[in-house]
């Protein structure tokens, strides 16, 4: 399925094999436009949106139970709509506001309350969009974990995520097999019905130099899962991606 965010302030759940709309529930009160992100094989998914006080917020949703968020986050006052981008590999929500000029990143966990933030990467000039690159664009000798292009007053400036790292030998915890950008289904197989999980490659030395023979892996589907003593503030929360940077 996929969802939606309108103008009505509602969100839908849209069945598309179907052609209809399974679930629909309001969302963020604020007149300005929400977006909307799935977890990766997590059930609940997340949304950012305004608050009538033009808040922006961060609130997290059980598609079985929709009468009211899971978890709400404020994060501050502003006008730019945040735009979502959820890392499967790493469990990492980045936040970017257009006009903004830094990108917050959380730490998804499973239950409550279902993300801790982590820190923040700070410009001097703002953004007007953004995207995240595919993990395959990322350099594991450098423990890039993310890398994404800022686009700002007349350039694009490449922006990148990294875990600090002595040694520059492959962390194969950092790097569980990734999606490998082939289908793994036809249109038609889809279309009958049929599921299956996408097709993964591994990062690692000599994983990539054949993407016609990708390996399917439940750990590119399934986000690391919280230690057992999860974090109590967001001070406390495990190390994550420093985020670097790089030079012109």
């Amino acid at each position: 399925q996929y969802a939606t965010t309108c103008k009505d302030k509602k969100i839908r759940l849209v069945d598309p094999r179907e052609g209809a709309v399974s679930t629909t529930f309001g969302g963020h009160e604020g007149s300005k436009g929400a977006r909307v992100t799935f977890l990766g094989a997590r059930t609940e998914f997340a949304t950012v949106g305004f608050s009538k006080q033009s808040e922006r917020q961060l609130w997290f949703w059980d598609p079985r139970n929709p009468a009211k968020a899971l978890h709400e986050i404020t994060m501050d006052v502003a006008s730019g709509a945040v735009l979502p981008f959820y890392d499967i590999d790493t469990g990492l929500l980045y936040l970017g506001g257009k006009g903004d000029c830094n990108i917050r990143f959380f730490e998804v966990v499973d239950g409550a309350p279902h993300a801790y933030y982590v820190d923040q990467y700070l410009a001097k000039e703002p953004h007007r969009g953004m995207c995240l690159l595919p993990k395959l664009a990322c350099d594991t000798s450098s423990a890039e974990v993310a890398k994404f292009l800022r686009v700002c007053n007349g350039y694009v400036e490449p922006v990148s995520f990294m875990v600090p790292r002595k040694s520059d030998a492959f962390a194969e915890d950092l790097y569980p097999p990734t999606f490998s950008g082939d289908p793994s289904l036809s249109s038609a197989e889809w279309l009958k019905g049929k599921d299956a999980e996408p097709l993964t490659v591994s990062l690692g030395p000599g994983g990539i130099s054949d993407p016609s023979t990708p390996v399917a892996s439940e750990s590119a589907v399934a986000p690391p899962k919280p230690s057992a003593q999860a974090p109590a503030t967001p001070a406390s929360a495990p190390p994550a991606a420093a985020p670097e940077k790089p030079a012109p």
